[in-house]
């Protein structure tokens, strides 16, 4: 019989298209991952993927296995959620606190979806900076934490949501519009909006750019995710954008991406709680957050 946790991570691997990726995402190493993945390829007698230096590909038989274990995991998701829902009805106020750029593009939609199953339940949400967020969690402000960041909170129970890729985009009539690869020598003298200090996010971007001796001018420093795009579109700057606020802009034309080759361009978005681990509120949303996540996922830039 196949063991189930290897379905599951075979799922991630396919749908990230990279073991480091998966890893990241299911918060296991990649040893063991790919331990695992070897393990189920050994009882199936045929491999999944086809390993290459840029990640993994699915193979014929891998391919038709993807489908079947969508189609295995998602009943399992229904199952679990139907039990929860005969055990207790959710009721009360649901805490949660985020952050700008994942708020907007993630939380609305999970919160639609929420509100629809859940109509008793009343959520309260705060947005405010990372280190803030996880402090109010740490003192029983919120219930749930959404942030971004370049590793796992520390101090609280937490897990991957997603990782999400750092892209640089420009605006439509820049000298760089049509260009698809760009390198530090092109990037000089170029005019950057970013996150302010208190961001984790605009702590890669830094890091990236001085491990690579980019010279470009900061211009503007700012919390506001859509406040930056607004400004990017407009041609006043270049900006390093997370990739799940782009689908739209891109689909429209509006804004260009610029491909920056660093496998460090990324943030883990991170959902915490703290202990006890579990109430029928915070529970039924976290299942209404995932399934939000998995839907963006499929919706690369």
């Amino acid at each position: 019989m196949l063991d189930l946790t290897r379905i599951r991570y075979f799922h991630a691997v396919a749908e990230a298209g990279s073991f480091s990726r998966a890893a990241r995402r299911l918060g296991v190493s990649q040893p063991t991952l790919s331990i695992q993945i070897a393990r189920l390829e050994d009882e199936l007698g045929v491999p999944l993927f086809r390993r290459h230096h840029s990640g993994a590909s699915l193979s014929e038989v891998g391919s038709r296995l993807f489908a079947q274990s969508a189609e295995i995991l998602n009943r399992i998701a229904a199952m679990e959620a139907s039990v929860r829902a005969e055990v207790e009805v959710p009721v009360g106020e649901l805490r949660v606190g985020t952050i700008n750029s994942v708020g907007i593009y993630l939380l609305p939609e999970a919160l639609a979806v929420f509100s629809q199953r859940h109509p008793l339940v009343q959520p309260l949400v705060r947005f405010e900076h990372s280190g803030t967020v996880l402090d109010l969690l740490t003192e029983g402000e919120i219930d749930l934490a959404i942030t971004a960041g370049a590793a796992p909170p520390v101090g609280v129970e937490s897990v991957l949501l997603t990782d999400d890729p750092l892209v640089l985009v420009c605006g439509r009539g820049h000298r760089l519009w049509r260009r698809r690869l760009v390198r530090a020598a092109d990037l000089k003298g170029e005019r950057l909006i970013t996150f302010d200090d208190q961001s984790p996010t605009g702590g890669v971007i830094e890091r990236v750019l001085a491990r690579h001796l980019v010279d470009m001018q900061v211009w503007i420093k700012t919390p506001q995710i859509a406040a930056l795009i607004r400004m990017v579109r407009l041609n006043m700057a270049l900006a390093f954008v997370p990739s799940m606020a782009l689908a739209d802009e891109v689909e429209a034309a509006a804004l260009h991406v610029l491909h920056f080759p660093d496998s460090e361009l990324h943030r883990g978005i991170f959902l915490s709680w703290r202990k006890p681990d579990e109430f029928a509120a915070r529970a039924a949303f976290v299942d209404c957050l995932e399934a939000v996540v998995r839907r963006k996922v499929q919706r690369p830039v």
